[in-house]
């Protein structure tokens, strides 16, 4: 059974006072459901060197922040049989349009793949992510968020 490391983003901005979600939904696969960036760690790639380069292959955005890790965990793909090691990051953003279309650039099978970008709050977010995506994103609902 295969098993990969895999990054997770939870890029967030305020917006007043509140801290909202950046979210994608595929524009040619919506039974993909909703997502946030994320995406596989490659041979000799850090986990937070993967985390940048896929952020910016699914979004486009070069001046995201590294805030801190929230969690890890093992995670069971059944779709294709294979465990994931997740590794969530907060992440945040100061200048992003409130909606945005980006073009998928890599070298992977994601090249071309349009993703329809969009701000969500965070609650509602928990409930509505694909793939246990939202599962930790309570860590970021608290006063003082703990990073690991």
């Amino acid at each position: 059974m295969k098993k990969k490391v895999k990054g997770i983003a939870y890029i967030t901005k305020r917006e007043k006072g509140k801290r909202k979600l950046l979210v994608n939904l595929h524009r040619d696969f919506p039974d993909a459901g909703l997502q946030v960036p994320s995406g596989t760690v490659e041979e000799n790639e850090s986990i937070e060197e993967a985390l940048f380069r896929e952020v910016y292959e699914e979004t486009g955005i070069k001046s995201v922040i590294l805030i801190g890790k929230l969690h890890e965990y093992i995670y069971f793909y059944s779709p294709r049989n294979e465990y994931h090691h997740r590794h969530i990051y907060h992440m945040e953003v100061q200048n992003c349009p409130q909606q945005f279309t980006h073009i998928v650039k890599s070298a992977d099978e994601d090249d071309g793949i349009v993703l329809e970008y969009f701000w969500m709050d965070i609650n509602e977010a928990r409930e509505k992510l694909a793939v246990n995506q939202g599962d930790f994103l309570h860590l970021l609902l608290k006063d003082e968020i703990k990073y690991v």
